[in-house]
């Protein structure tokens, strides 16, 4: 009988050691399974990491060439309004000179197509000895004020 409690207790042993083992080795596979996963994610956040720094590099690098197009273009828009700005100028002095033309043209037409004024004559002062008396004078009549009009203004430019 004692051999037998020996023997049921020798076979209860193995199979609690066999038992043990057999769930020492499941936790061991589900502990390096976790740590595995542990790993993976770790290596997946660097990953994501790397990418995003490369990005943003990018994104530094594109940032940088697209501020000096941005420069070109407000260096070629400013000198585009300065030569708009000219051009207005010389249209102005241009419209001028033309304003001035026409007065030109429209007095002389006016003083062609009037009729011949007579120039009283005055009596002239007496001659110095020496002189002849060819000297007439004559009334001339009152200036006649410049019809101009001003130059044209500028239309604003849009920003």
């Amino acid at each position: 009988m004692i051999r037998g409690l020996a023997a049921t207790a020798a076979a209860a042993a193995v199979v609690g050691a066999f038992l043990m083992r057999r769930w020492d080795r499941s936790a061991g596979r589900r502990v390096a399974e976790a740590a595995s996963e542990a790993a993976r994610q770790e290596m997946k956040y660097e990953e994501r990491i790397a990418e995003l720094e490369a990005d943003a590099e990018k994104a530094s690098e594109l940032r940088t060439a697209l501020n000096t197009r941005l420069r070109a273009k407000r260096a070629e828009l400013a000198r585009l309004r300065n030569e708009h700005a000219e051009l207005l100028r010389r249209y102005a002095t241009a419209e001028t000179e033309r304003a001035t033309a026409l007065e030109g043209r429209r007095r002389l037409a006016l003083e062609a197509a009037s009729p011949r004024r007579r120039w009283r004559r005055r009596p002239s002062p007496p001659n110095p000895p020496g002189r002849a008396s060819s000297r007439t004078s004559r009334t001339v009549p009152p200036p006649v004020a410049p019809c101009r009009r001003p130059p044209p203004t500028p239309r604003p430019t849009r920003r």
